[in-house]
């Protein structure tokens, strides 16, 4: 998911999909992430022309239960997998609060987005991010998915790894 510009001369913006390659397959962490910037520049300027009203999700107004019912009511129907390629992985950007966040005096310590699965997308990854941490939400299909605490707890290790890459380069 990402923001589109309304196009309307507002500055309001829109939820939108994107489909972007994840180069998986690139042993080297910094690599990956230049793929992936460039895989995302490339989709963002291949989808510019499109209308934001086309591109808006559905999901962000609907519940959770409805978009999820609505979900395995399109992915039974016996043309789905003939109409569109199979995405097994959902990763998606949710923006957190922008100022700490307290109930009953005491401060929120952890925020992670509300993510769904589905037959064709069996795995959804979520980082929402607020002034003071940054959490990361997963689901997934266990038919598809047996660890994912395991899957969870290497993107951990795989952050830290690329987090020190990165500070070693901006000295």
């Amino acid at each position: 998911p990402v923001l589109v510009d309304s196009g309307e001369g507002g500055g309001g913006t829109h939820v939108g999909g994107m489909f972007v390659p994840l180069p998986t397959n690139v042993d080297d962490p910094l690599r990956r992430v230049e793929l992936t910037a460039e895989a995302l520049a490339e989709a963002m300027a291949r989808d510019a022309g499109l209308p934001a009203s086309l591109e808006q999700d559905i999901a962000m107004f609907a519940p959770p239960a409805l978009t999820g019912v609505a979900g395995r009511v399109l992915d039974a129907l016996p043309h789905r997998r003939l109409l569109s390629p199979t995405i097994n992985l959902a990763v998606t950007n949710v923006p957190g609060p922008r100022r700490p966040v307290h109930l009953a005096g005491r401060p929120l310590r952890a925020s992670h987005p509300v993510l769904s699965v589905s037959d064709t997308t069996p795995l959804h990854l979520g980082v929402q991010a607020g002034p003071e941490l940054v959490g990361l939400g997963a689901v997934a299909d266990g038919a598809h998915v047996e660890d994912l605490v395991g899957l969870v707890d290497a993107a951990a290790v795989e952050l830290e790894e690329l987090i020190g890459l990165l500070g070693a380069g901006s000295d």
